[in-house]
């Protein structure tokens, strides 16, 4: 039987389609909804790694204040606001959050609710709405702008930057039909 290769990329296709198949905001059970969005029948390594858990940390926060992290997801998701200050009260949120689970859990080793980072949000961002974001990598982001010729490097925290990189090459890309 011949074996059919699998693009590298597959599993995110995958977890995007689940995404949106299982994101409901006004799911009335707000940590069941959020752990459905995020399955993955091949690999969980958009959410989860060595020392990389931001699914784990979310739920932790869903269960100490659900309707608080449903409206960071509602603030995160307003298009009619500025998407870098949208990303800057998320993690805001998720600090405050770490900070009280702290508090409520002593003995916890947790120090990390690994939102900090631009990939995890980024990704909700792009599952959301997958026509105007896409996941944050930075060491591609910056090849990338190597390759076309940039002379100003991004730096690793220049998500509003990426996306709009990212937008216009889709729109070169749609345009192109060979590609």
């Amino acid at each position: 039987m011949k074996k059919t290769k699998i693009s590298p990329a597959e599993h995110k296709w995958e977890s995007l389609k689940n995404w949106q198949d299982n994101w409901d905001i006004e799911a009335a059970d707000f940590g069941k909804m959020y752990n459905a969005s995020l399955q993955n029948n091949t690999t969980r390594r958009l959410w989860k790694g060595d020392n990389f858990f931001p699914k784990e940390m979310m739920l932790k926060f869903i269960q100490m204040s659900p309707n608080f992290v449903r409206n960071m997801f509602r603030d995160l998701f307003n298009e009619e606001k500025d998407i870098e200050n949208r990303i800057g009260r998320f993690q805001f949120c998720c600090d405050n959050l770490l900070t009280e689970y702290k508090s409520k859990y002593p003995l916890t080793i947790e120090n990390n609710h690994f939102h900090t980072e631009n990939h995890i949000i980024s990704m909700y961002l792009g599952f959301q709405y997958p026509e105007q974001y896409t996941i944050f990598e930075y060491l591609f982001f910056k090849q990338t702008m190597v390759n076309i010729g940039s002379t100003k490097i991004p730096t690793a925290f220049e998500i509003e930057r990426f996306f709009k990189v990212m937008r216009t090459l889709n729109t070169f890309l749609q345009k192109d039909v060979e590609i």
